[in-house]
This record gives C-alpha cells, sequence and structure tokens, in this order.
C-alpha cells in the first residue's frame, strides 16, 4: 500500500509537504528490507609465492569454463568439425550443408573481445611462467595458484601410499589387448560385442594432476590419475569405478540416519564400521543447529518435522557460466534454467517461498 502511495498524492494529504514526504519516504525504508552485507566469495587462492597484479585475478576469477572470443574466425576447425558431422549423411544433403556453411563463414565476423588487453597478457604470462600451477579447487569452482614445486611435492606424497605401484613400462596397449580377447571369447551376442570392443591402439594413458581440496585443512590435493599402478581400491573417474563401489558397499556412500541410541553409543557404532576392512573407512557428520546437509540438501529439524532446502558448502563461490563467455546463447541460458529447476526439486514449499540469496 505504501508504494501506491506516489509523491505528488501525498502533497495534498497536508498543507506542510515537506513532512508529509518526510514521513512517507521514513515509512518506506522501514517497510523495504535492506539487502545483508556479507563478504564477497573469494573466487582465486594464492598459495604461491609470487605476487599477482590486478589483472591476473580479474581474468581468472571468470573460471575455467570462461571462453575467451578467438581473435580470427577459426575456419579451418569449423570446417573439419563440419565434415565430420556430415559424414553420414547422403552426398546431395552434404553438399547442400557445405554450401550453407560456405555462406555464413563468408559473412562470418570477428566477435568483440570479451576480456581486456591487459588481461590476455597475464594469461600469456602465468603461461609462461614455470614457477607456478593453477587449478580448479575441489567441489567449490574457485581457481588456485600453487608453488610448482609445492604441487610436486604433494602429488609425489600420494603416490608414495601404498595404493600405487610403480610399473616398468606403459600397459595400455597390453590392457587393450587383453580387453578386447576377453569380449571375444565371452558369451556376448555379436550385436552388442562390436561396440564394446576398443579400437585398436584408441586408449590413452591417464596422467596424474590433482585439484586442490580447499575446503579441508592443509590443501590436500586430489589425485585424477599418472604412470602408476594402482593395486588397492577404484580409479578415480573411472566410469566402472561406481558400480564396482556399489555391487562392493551395497550403495553406502552418503546415508541420512535418525540415530535413537544416544551419542557415546552413535561413536562406538563408527568404530566398530570402521574396523570391519582396513581398507574401508567411514566419517560422519552430526547435526548443528537441528541442521545437517546431505549431498546438496540441508536438512532442518523443527516441530519434530523435516524442512529442506538447497545447500551450498562454505566455500561456495557462487561463481557460473559469465554471461560474456564467448558460449552460444542456449549454453547460457540453460545456466539459469538448471538453478531454477535445482532450487524447485531440492527446496520444500516453505522455503520456495522465501527468497534465497
Amino acid at each position: 500500500m505504501l508504494r501506491t502511495i506516489n509523491y505528488e498524492k501525498a502533497g495534498h494529504i497536508s498543507e506542510n509537504k515537506n513532512t508529509q514526504l518526510r514521513k512517507l519516504d521514513s515509512l518506506i525504508k522501514r517497510e523495504t528490507p535492506q539487502p545483508v552485507a556479507s563478504d564477497p566469495p573469494v573466487l582465486v587462492y594464492n598459495f604461491s609465492n609470487t605476487p599477482l597484479d590486478d589483472n591476473t585475478p580479474s581474468i581468472l576469477s571468470k573460471g575455467f569454463n570462461f571462453s575467451i572470443t578467438p581473435r580470427s574466425v577459426p575456419i579451418e576447425i569449423i570446417i573439419t568439425q563440419t565434415e565430420s558431422a556430415i559424414a553420414h549423411l547422403p552426398e546431395n544433403l552434404a553438399e547442400a550443408a557445405r554450401q550453407d556453411f560456405a555462406t555464413t563463414l563468408r559473412r562470418a565476423k570477428v566477435p568483440k573481445s570479451n576480456v581486456t588487453r591487459a588481461e590476455r597478457q597475464s594469461l600469456k604470462n602465468l603461461y609462461n611462467n614455470p614457477d607456478i600451477v593453477v587449478l580448479q579447487a575441489d567441489k567449490c569452482n574457485a581457481t588456485v595458484v600453487l608453488k610448482t614445486t609445492d604441487y610436486i611435492d604433494k602429488l609425489t606424497t600420494l603416490l608414495d601410499s601404498p595404493e600405487y605401484q610403480i610399473t616398468a613400462r606403459d600397459t595400455t596397449v597390453y590392457l587393450e589387448q587383453k580387453t578386447k580377447a576377453l569380449i571375444n571369447n565371452s558369451n556376448i551376442s555379436t550385436e552388442r560385442m562390436k561396440p564394446l570392443i576398443p579400437r585398436e591402439k584408441s586408449s590413452r594413458t591417464p596422467r596424474l594432476n590433482g585439484l586442490s581440496k580447499i575446503h579441508k585443512q592443509n590443501i590436500t590435493l586430489r589425485p585424477i590419475d599418472k604412470y602408476y599402478k594402482q593395486v588397492k581400491g577404484a580409479p578415480m573417474g573411472s566410469p566402472l569405478s561406481p558400480v564396482l563401489a556399489n555391487l562392493y558397499m551395497e550403495d553406502v556412500d552418503n546415508v541420512f540416519v535418525i540415530w535413537p541410541h544416544g551419542s557415546e553409543n552413535l561413536h562406538a557404532f563408527l568404530n566398530h564400521i570402521n574396523f570391519l576392512h582396513p581398507n574401508l573407512k567411514f566419517i560422519m557428520e552430526v547435526e548443528n543447529n537441528n541442521s545437517l546437509p546431505l549431498l546438496d540438501v540441508l536438512i532442518t529439524k523443527s516441530n519434530n518435522s523435516f524442512s529442506h532446502t538447497v545447500y551450498r558448502k562454505p566455500t561456495h563461490t557462487n561463481r557460473y557460466l559469465i554471461a560474456k563467455s564467448h558460449h552460444h546463447p542456449a549454453q547460457l541460458n540453460s545456466v539459469l534454467n538448471s538453478l531454477i529447476h535445482r532450487f524447485i526439486r531440492l527446496a520444500d514449499n516453505h522455503n520456495r517461498s522465501r527468497k534465497l540469496y
């Protein structure tokens, strides 16, 4: 109601127009909730001893999925990808597609740059600096700058564990041939067998790199693989690993439990299951202020019931694909659509009615 009273009408409420206007301003300010001030999320962590100028955090904060506009139209790449896409078409349709693409390429213009010249130079300086390594943080979409020596030391520490053994040679071709032989000697039908057989020398040897886990103490690294043989556990990132883990563990990766037997018995139970197998260790998180996160959901207990909404880690950066990124508009729009869909699915009716900051 207060907002419907415009300043013109307020001037006729009393002879003292200025007094009424001041009252109206005061009421509107009290009605309108003021935004809560909060510290901006940290997008770039510099753990090296190399100082970063102002332009370097600016370009790094855009994220690893940010695409820089090209300085020229990549004609050769477009032609190559076009030929690959139309290879299955009849020749008359393929030729028509070629003509359409050729017309489009002749009209194509270089898009306006979405980064400054100084930011491009900062990227070049980072690329040419052998003393630092830039990588993505694990699970929080931040950028981490590490000393190269620290990065190598942390990875070496991971590889010194009993889970890995050094191999004398690259076994990729051998494993490829062995897999092919096992499939050929199986009882699988020919129709199902054909897409399973790897093409000769089509596999690539995994390379070792790490993601910085800034949401945990001591900035540990998560490995993604190298020229070592993993003798324990399942390789991280392999599509087969979750399947094998579920078969062995019966899907107990993340479990939400209502425990009615007291805190002491709960910790005793945790100790018990951690002694069942030497290579299986469980961790536990208990409720805090009647709330407990489970994956992307924050579950809150109140009045003998539970409510739920979207959960974000304390290190969440709110960094998504930037609108200025050189992506197709459909990809940019999908970011907003996915966030809305995620909120609708994960939040209950009570939390959906509240404004989510």
